[in-house]
């Protein structure tokens, strides 16, 4: 009967066949020579080079043995070997078996063998073309014993583009590695990386995610110091927060850390317990009752009465200490910390065809002492007596910060006579703060032929872009009308010249479609690089035009017209003004600063001067009153990151132009 041929024989047999140094499974503590085979794990492995302790892998120093089984599976054939009882008890030892025995045996189990081991080589084949990982590129390039086909995976190669999938190309023992160039991780990483350990451009703190568009403006941050910024809001979540704390909303201590109703009752805006901020719908009135913003934000308001924060007034200009009857159009332009210039019209009557000039004054500053010290008068621009008179009109300047003449001021007005001919558009500046000003120079050519009846600039300040792919372009406002004008403004446009190299060439841009949009007003987006222009709607009370420009004042992509611009600002028709403090400060929180008056009764007067800021420059909910008497044209400029500057027409005979510094750091 059969018996159970002996391991030591079957280790001799499969010694002879398969040419190997059998030594059992794998011990740690053995020096291997090249050719030993041990057993690891479910597989069979031999030894590519001396080693000791190297754990067995199918690489440089072990290779796995894919033509032959496991020594273990053969042992257990040894079971069904074909070899008499007789004959296997006198195996005394590996001498006493005879060439034909041990050929009879190989003979007998040569089938079984063969079909074991291409059973377990299959097997084998199929786990290592599969996935093979590496930690570098560099072990998995080291290493082709893999069919072709095979997955390699590499996971921490430092050498972030290195890491990925890979497919074996050639042979086994041949070839080379490529790697995916559709890997989905890859990918995913790539696209991330511009968002890992940037520098805020804005505080120069590192921001642990910042989200930019094409043109590198960045419209979501979240930074270090725990600031969120969204574009179009530009307030951090924090400060909001800590602003409508302020209010004392209606809280339930159950479900919301706070929440804010209108008058109303309606919920505003709820922080629940869970962190989830929800913003409810603000029901607005009809135009005719209460403004809009109102419901929101009565009990705001109500805390910002005159008094509520330093307002100290100073006369700029007046008829009486200036010899003129009249001085309208205020322009305040910011030099350095200290210094600043009053310009404005110096007019013959309130007539707007009087014979008129273009002058200026510097303010000499002292924030300590919160005090002013006023130049003599300039004269830029002198009108011409006569029938008709000359007239310069509508002053709009601008100190230039950066680029082609720094440090220079440029002043852009309007030319004509008394009776609307040879009108021009107009531009002179100085090197020396004011002090003495370039000879008249025409830009009219810039302006298109058909709209040159009127091409009145602001009346205000032009904006110079700190961000986006214009940073450095001026950026001027004007509105131009066509021949029906001046006995008619329905064909007033609101418009945008800019200039790129400091004001020498200048190309008319953008255009408002916004019907009877007039005097307007330029403003930069908190995030950088966009254009907001501000616009004066002729015939329509409350409301403002709005449009945007994204390529510098080249042209528009949005409007928002009377019925859905600037929701909250309540003035009267007249010319306002709007700035960004943070072009000379840096301001705790960045916001929009709009002033205008409200006026009062049905006739609507120009009276009650207020400030409202913005944090997205539609929305304006604080306002502070800057005066209750008579108010007009106004224009706002920085003093500190508390003091704020309006120079303003304070009087109904327009004899008088006053700056009131405030300081609004408990108010906003």
């Amino acid at each position: 009967m059969p018996g159970v041929l002996p391991t030591d024989v079957l280790y001799k047999i499969f010694d002879d066949r398969y040419n190997f140094n059998y030594r059992g499974e794998w011990d740690n503590s053995v020096n291997y020579a090249p050719g030993d085979v041990v057993d690891y794990g479910e597989f069979t492995y031999r030894a590519q080079k001396p080693n000791v302790g190297a754990i067995p892998v199918n690489g440089v120093t072990w290779a796995l043995r894919v033509d032959m089984p496991s020594m273990e599976g053969v042992v257990a054939l040894s079971e069904s070997a074909s070899v008499s009882a007789a004959e296997a008890a006198g195996y005394a030892d590996l001498a006493s078996i005879s060439a034909a025995t041990t050929a009879a045996i190989v003979a007998d189990q040569q089938e079984a063998l063969d079909s074991f081991g291409l059973r377990v080589g299959a097997v084998e084949v199929g786990q290592s073309s599969s996935l093979v990982a590496y930690a570098t590129q560099s072990l998995l390039f080291a290493d082709l014993a893999y069919p072709e086909k095979t997955a390699g995976l590499v996971t921490n190669d430092p050498l972030p583009a290195n890491n990925g999938t890979y497919r074996k190309i050639g042979a086994s023992g041949a070839g080379s590695w490529e790697q995916s160039s559709f890997d989905r991780i890859a990918i995913v990483e790539q696209d991330l990386a511009p968002m890992k350990g940037v520098v805020s451009k804005e505080t120069g703190t590192s921001s642990l995610l910042l989200m930019t568009d094409s043109a590198d403006v960045p419209f979501f941050e979240v930074r270090a110091d725990g600031g969120v910024f969204i574009s179009g809001l530009d307030q951090s979540v924090q400060s909001t927060v800590a602003d409508l704390e302020e209010t004392a909303p209606v809280l339930d201590a159950t479900t919301d850390l706070f929440r804010v109703e209108d008058a109303a009752g309606n919920v505003a805006l709820t922080l629940t317990a869970d962190g989830a901020l929800v913003v409810g719908k603000v029901v607005e009135t009809a135009p005719s009752q209460t403004p809009p913003h109102a419901l929101l934000y009565e009990h705001m308001d109500a805390r910002l009465a005159v008094g509520s924060a330093e307002n100290t007034a100073f006369t700029i200009f007046d008829s009486v200490a200036d010899g003129a009857p009249v001085f309208r159009a205020p322009v305040l332009v910011r030099i350095t910390a200290t210094v600043y210039l009053a310009i404005c019209e110096r007019r013959d009557s309130t007539d707007d065809f009087a014979r008129m000039d273009i002058v200026c004054r510097r303010i000499t500053y002292d924030p300590a002492a919160n005090s002013v010290t006023l130049g003599a008068i300039t004269v830029i621009a002198q009108g011409v007596a006569g029938d008709p008179a000359l007239s310069k009109i509508n002053p709009c300047a601008i100190y230039i910060r950066s680029g082609a003449h720094a440090g220079r001021v440029v002043v852009w007005y309007l030319s004509r006579y008394t009776d609307n001919t040879d009108v021009k558009f107009m531009r002179q500046y100085s090197d020396d703060q004011g002090t003495t000003w370039s000879v008249a120079e025409d830009q009219t050519a810039a302006t298109p032929a058909d709209r040159r009846y009127c091409m009145a600039p602001g009346p205000g300040k032009a904006i110079q872009l700190k961000g986006g792919a214009h940073a450095g372009r001026i950026i001027i406002p004007l509105w131009t009308a066509d021949s029906t004008y001046p006995g008619s403004t329905l064909s007033a446009k609101s418009a945008l010249l800019y200039s790129d190299d400091g004001g020498d060439t200048i190309t008319y841009g953008a255009v408002s479609p916004i019907p009877r949009s007039s005097e307007c007003y330029p403003v930069e987006s908190l995030a950088g690089g966009e254009v907001i222009l501000y616009q004066r709607l002729d015939g329509l009370d409350y409301r403002k035009g709005l449009s945007y420009s994204k390529d510098g004042g080249t042209t528009f992509y949005r409007h928002e017209s009377s019925d859905s611009g600037a929701v909250g600002i309540e003035s009267v028709l007249c010319q306002h003004s709007i700035i960004n403090p943070s072009y000379d400060v840096k301001t705790a929180v960045p916001k929009f600063l709009f002033s205008a008056p409200i006026g009062e009764g049905l006739t609507r007067s120009r009276t009650h001067l207020h400030l409202w800021s913005s944090y997205d420059g539609v929305n304006f909910n604080h306002k502070f009153e800057v005066t209750a008497g008579v108010a007009a044209y106004s224009d706002i400029e920085v003093f500190t990151q508390d003091r704020y500057g309006v120079l303003y027409e304070s009087t109904a005979n327009y004899s008088t132009i006053t700056l009131n510094i405030i300081n609004l750091t408990a108010s906003f």
